[in-house]
């Protein structure tokens, strides 16, 4: 047995010893390949997205290997836009050309001001659909984001896909601070960019005056994108990290302010609760107990809701405006005392409208602990970010407790009518500094950490920064 040991140690391990120095020198290898593109080398020549970031500025100082690679000319880049969109949407297309002349001249001229010259690109439908009147939640964020960005004089262009938003930084480039997109756009680029599918829009050695990944921006509504850079190139509506702390996506928010205090309060209101239900559907997916409304009609509550066609017949004793528009939607909402959900739409930006015009609302707790009801920690809402705002403003209600509802639309009848409520984090005012600090941040060295922790772990995703 010993023999054998003996054997085994003079045969065998100095050939594994040898197999892991060659496995640690592979390795080591790897990861000099992968920081050839993803890190600075001030040995080297500029391999870094970050050394393009001032391309277009001095493309002739780019390394030999960029040679081919020149810089847009911006006559020429403004004409092939101008010849690509001009048959596109009328009013989007007008008035890009009215700010980028606008923008051209004062940069020949160098009248610029600061802010003039801080360029974003809107590239998500979602901005030029706002614009049209369109009053989705999506909307109504992308409402606010241009009205934050008019207060702070920035230039903002708007794109409808990823390859309008690459056509406009052609035009404007470097000067472009930040590419806002639908999270699936973020990631056609990307795919165009490493797998060959899709539009080639990320810059690269190859390409260096295309966008800087670390310039492109999710647009989504909803926590859990796939920007390839990491959560915080997602930018969200809410505050997303409060409620899932493991999420990561960079708190943009939104205020309805501006057009909420444009509808005059109502001082006498009827007892009146209005549905959030924009059609029938939400009605009948209700996780409230509709019976309430013939229970608490019999008590002279009234019910009213706006969705599908005038009068049409959603549910009884619960009268039905039809589809409205948002002035009146936000008419017939003030002149009410309540806002009850029902279940859908979640995260909707209608409680808040609720609040700013001195309407209640009763927002259900859609599951819970069923073992202990009180415990906050396993509540799911429907409008989670309202949880802790409390009554006479807000009252959360175990959905599946009719008494419950009952009694809290009571409560809420019964109590005076409050003043217009903004929450301190929805003002005007704080969705403008909050846009101004995420505008401002280096993203450039943000993007530089990411790169950093994928070349040290080995990641998959080589990316040029």
């Amino acid at each position: 047995m010993i023999k054998d040991r003996r054997t085994f140690a003079r045969t065998w391990i100095p050939s594994l010893l040898i197999a892991f120095i060659f496995l640690v020198l592979v390795n080591r290898c790897m990861v000099s390949h992968f920081r050839g593109y993803a890190k600075d080398d001030s040995n080297s020549s500029p391999r870094n997205a970050f050394e393009f970031e001032d391309a277009h500025s001095r493309g002739n100082n780019l390394a030999s290997s960029q040679d081919t690679a020149k810089p847009p000319n911006t006559n020429e880049a403004f004409a092939s836009y101008q010849k690509e969109y001009g048959t596109a949407d009328a009013s989007r297309y007008a008035k890009n050309v009215e700010k980028l002349k606008r923008f051209l001249r004062c940069k020949t001229d160098a009248t610029c001001s600061k802010s003039e010259r801080t360029v974003l690109i809107l590239g998500s439908s979602h901005f030029e659909n706002a614009l049209k009147g369109h009053t989705s939640g999506e909307h109504i964020w992308a409402r606010s984001v241009m009205h934050s960005l008019d207060l702070l004089g920035y230039t903002y262009l708007l794109a409808s896909d990823e390859r309008e938003s690459w056509a406009l930084y052609q035009i404007v480039g470097s000067e472009t601070k930040m590419v806002i997109m639908e999270d699936i756009a973020v990631e056609r680029c990307w795919d165009g960019r490493v797998r060959g599918e899709g539009y080639e829009c990320i810059a690269t050695p190859a390409r260096p005056f295309d966008m800087p990944v670390w310039k492109l921006f999710s647009f989504d509504f909803w926590a859990g994108g796939n920007h390839p850079l990491g959560g915080e190139w997602q930018l969200s509506p809410e505050n997303y990290k409060a409620t899932k702390p493991y999420t990561s996506t960079t708190y943009l928010g939104y205020s309805i302010e501006n057009w909420c205090k444009k509808v005059p309060f109502v001082n006498q209101r009827q007892n009146r609760v209005y549905l959030l239900a924009k059609h029938a559907g939400y009605v009948k997916e209700s996780v409230i107990d509709m019976s309430i409304v013939q229970n608490l009609s019999q008590e002279g509550v009234k019910f009213v809701m706006g969705g599908g066609e005038p009068n049409e017949s959603i549910w009884p004793d619960v009268q039905n405006f039809g589809t409205l528009t948002q002035p009146q939607f936000h008419l017939e909402l003030s002149k009410s005392k309540v806002l009850m959900g029902l279940r859908n739409p979640s995260t909707s930006p209608s409680p808040y409208d609720a609040l700013c015009l001195g309407v209640a609302f009763v927002n259900p707790i859609i599951s819970h602990n069923r073992e202990n009801p009180l415990d906050e920690s396993h509540w799911e809402l429907q409008q989670p970010f309202l949880k802790y705002v409390g009554e006479p403003f807000v009252y959360n209600v175990h959905a599946d407790n009719k008494t419950e509802v009952m009694d809290a639309i009571r409560r809420a009848m019964a109590a005076p009518l409050f003043d217009r409520k903004i929450l301190a984090h929805m003002t005007t005012q704080a969705a403008k500094e909050r846009l101004q600090r995420i505008v401002n941040t280096d993203w450039r060295a943000k993007a530089r950490i990411v790169a950093d922790v994928f070349s040290e772990f080995g990641g998959d995703r080589v990316f040029i920064i």
